[in-house]
């Protein structure tokens, strides 16, 4: 394949890459020697925009016929040749690999039907990716959320058949042999809205408007690919996700134009529009401990 790769910066590297996976998909192996004068970053931007450029959304139902999808997948290797006396490519290699695996997973979870994705799976998907990278993941349900005052959070999925849920995942580099046990670590918290499906409540949605809102929990979805990654990535900073999750609803119980809401800080809200979910779940999740 003749390749062209513009100027040859990395972000060229990055586009280079990305063509090479579309136009060799159904290949066994592609060799490329397309880095062997790059950088650390430049082998970072082609390997990522390959393996992004990759991606097959997962599909559900009957499956297309063996031969169409084994022409739709992407080369089962990638080589990339590097001369004698260049850096070791593998350190870059593998961070594009850590970026494309987040962002697969980001794509993995946004894409998921919300016939599938309610609140209670996309906890049970964060608690077991969690625990896999041994991670400490709470998640509090209904009950917990009621003791505790996350009045918000509850009013959003009340109108729900499914319940909402709260779930924080925890990455601590001096439980992971990181640093000593006792060393001062910066702390990096991050909150990612988590409306697993959005119709606009009794402020009901246009049709038009309500067709991509299952993709309204991909900001929870982003925070829980980055503290998975920094657990893979060993860092040395604390990283917490917070994940509202809650399904906005229509039903016998859903909140109301004009009710006022208790959030867990003690402050109240006036709810003057349903659709406006979002800010209501991340009050409750910003000030959570």
């Amino acid at each position: 394949m003749l390749l062209g790769v513009g100027s040859g910066d990395d972000a060229s590297l990055r586009r280079a890459g990305a063509a090479l996976a579309r136009a060799s998909r159904g290949l066994e192996r592609v060799v490329s020697a397309v880095t062997a004068d790059a950088g650390p970053t430049g082998v970072h931007a082609f390997v990522e925009g390959y393996l992004l450029a990759a991606y097959r959304q997962q599909r559900r139902g009957r499956p297309a016929d063996a031969a169409a999808r084994a022409s739709d997948a992407p080369a089962e290797q990638l080589v990339l040749l590097t001369p004698d006396g260049r850096p070791d490519p593998e350190p870059a290699i593998e961070a594009a690999r850590r970026g494309a695996r987040a962002t697969w997973l980001v794509r993995d979870l946004a894409n998921a039907p919300a016939d599938v994705k309610g609140p209670q799976w996309l906890a049970d998907r964060a608690r077991q990716l969690g625990e896999e990278h041994g991670l400490d993941v709470e998640v509090r349900g209904p009950r917990e959320l009621a003791a505790d005052g996350f009045g918000a959070l509850l009013a959003v999925g009340a109108g729900s058949a499914r319940p909402p849920r709260l779930v924080t995942v925890s990455y601590d580099p001096r439980e992971h042999g990181v640093l000593p046990a006792g060393t001062p670590a910066r702390h990096v918290v991050l909150v990612g809205k988590g409306i697993t499906y959005d119709t606009g409540g009794l402020s009901i949605k246009p049709r038009e408007a309500m067709v991509p809102m299952k993709t309204d929990m991909a900001g929870a979805a982003v925070a829980l690919a980055v503290v998975l990654g920094a657990a893979q990535a060993r860092l040395d900073r604390r990283v917490t996700a917070v994940l509202p999750l809650a399904e906005n609803h229509v039903g016998a119980a859903s909140y109301r134009p004009g009710d006022v809401l208790r959030t867990f800080s003690g402050r109240t809200v006036e709810v003057a529009n349903t659709d406006a979910e979002g800010r209501l779940v991340l009050a409750d999740a910003l000030a959570s401990p």
